[in-house]
């Protein structure tokens, strides 16, 4: 006659700990950084130019060298390397922003960038190893930025990698929260794409890069998550005692 008020008690508290769990999730998917959730609620024309431009870090090898430039109004191209003589080239990155027509739908793949690579006969060590790609696209007003490597491989050759092919801008359109995902490079041919672009030293590489508006995907922060799991925990421990 004495345990069923434990019994009692003890359901009670599994009560109370489940119920606990939507108001963490809560709690801790509220306190995330905003700029990272949520863009203004604009009209989509899709059509229209793309632009483009590059930023690079300040963190780069000590005798990296590099400079940026505008190009044809839609564009930038980006300068890196010390040529091994006076009368070689530097590295060269370029993009430059598409047409988009009209008429194509919200979250169909589209081409909004024709990217261009040469690979200069630099110095070791002259080179940048990585820049970051912003670019914009008509009817949105949010700016949207992907992380991209160089790198200088030891067998004459150099690439540009994506380093992250979603960007974390997110932006709200019709109550729909979106994010820009870089498919990839891709040259004339199926719907293939790739995340990197290699060519010999001395040789160009072009290729279109394309992309696509997907459902945005908040992730719960790990001390979130960790919270949750205890309290799952907790719960069964006490549901096999």
């Amino acid at each position: 006659m004495q345990n069923a008020p434990v019994a009692i008690n003890q359901s009670r508290c599994d009560w109370i700990l489940l119920s606990l769990v939507p108001l963490i999730t809560f709690v801790f998917i509220s306190a995330m950084p905003c700029s990272k959730l949520i863009a203004a609620t604009v009209p989509v024309t899709r059509s229209g130019y793309t632009n483009s431009y590059f930023n690079v870090p300040d963190e780069q090898p000590e005798n990296a060298i590099w400079s940026e430039a505008p190009h044809t109004g839609v564009g930038e191209i980006l300068y890196t390397g010390r040529p091994n003589n006076w009368y070689s080239p530097p590295t060269v990155v370029r993009i430059n922003g598409s047409y988009i027509r009209p008429g194509t739908e919200l979250t169909d793949p589209f081409k909004a960038a024709k990217f261009y690579f040469y690979a200069g006969n630099i110095e070791d060590g002259s080179m940048i190893e990585s820049f970051e790609t912003a670019i914009t696209i008509p009817g949105i007003a949010e700016t949207f930025t992907f992380d991209f490597q160089l790198q200088d491989n030891s067998d004459g050759t150099q690439a540009v990698l994506i380093a992250d092919d979603i960007a974390e801008q997110i932006v709200s359109i019709d109550g729909i929260e979106y994010q820009l995902q870089m498919l990839g490079f891709k040259t004339n041919g199926p719907d293939i794409y790739s995340l990197s672009l290699i060519t010999n030293n001395n040789r160009v590489m072009t290729s279109n890069l394309h992309f696509q508006l997907i459902p945005a995907t908040v992730p719960l922060p790990a001390t979130g998550s960790m919270a949750i799991s205890a309290l799952a925990l907790l719960f069964l421990k006490r549901r096999r005692s």
